[in-house]
């Protein structure tokens, strides 16, 4: 059986975005489970009795009904440079632990690379991440990535981001990438191209 997984940023006695993480996690259990539940995970996540101070992941793994709950510390990662990778088979559509299509991927990757995939010509995403692309007056992201992040469906409800068809031969256009998902605001982790 397939195990899901949801990820949320914990930071000042926080959690963010749980809006999103429910939805996500809903539509999941739908998709795979053809389970109509909804979660309050406000209610369900039990907050660590001690301060936790920094930043950290709060990591939910489940099938039908919630299976662990943890709190992993979070140091983000640098990347220096970015390899393109094209891959027509690979397919990641809910957030599952098991992530074995992706990681074929970064198993040779050098220190602080960073892989950006590509399916039937069209830029998805990163390993771990979703991607906006900045050309000095708006950023887009790609309009099919593999996974529909948390941090990237509020970030195109607000009109933060703009979703773009984005091929390879368009990274010449822009000046920045930056890698968002639940951990990662825009412009806190990027590469200037």
């Amino acid at each position: 059986m397939c195990q899901l997984l949801e990820t949320i940023k914990y930071q000042n006695g926080q959690l963010h975005n749980l809006t999103y993480h429910e939805a996500r996690m809903e539509y999941a259990l739908l998709k795979n489970f053809a389970i109509k539940k909804r979660f309050d995970l406000g209610k369900l996540i039990s907050l660590p009795k001690k301060n936790l101070n920094g930043l950290y992941k709060c990591r939910i793994v489940y099938t039908q009904s919630i299976e662990k709950i943890e709190f992993v510390k979070y140091k983000r990662k640098k990347i220096s440079s970015i390899k393109l990778i094209e891959d027509e088979k690979i397919s990641y559509s809910h957030k599952y632990e098991n992530r074995s299509c992706i990681t074929k991927h970064t198993k040779d990757l050098e220190n602080e690379q960073e892989i950006l995939i590509v399916k039937k010509g069209l830029l998805r995403d990163a390993s771990y991440s979703n991607i906006a692309l900045y050309n000095g007056k708006e950023w887009h992201t790609p309009s099919y990535p593999l996974l529909k992040g948390t941090k990237r469906s509020e970030l195109l409800e607000k009109g933060i981001i703009l979703s773009k068809k984005l091929k390879p031969k368009h990274l010449k256009q822009y000046t920045r990438i930056s890698f968002i998902n639940s951990m990662n605001n825009l412009n806190e982790l990027y590469l200037d191209l």
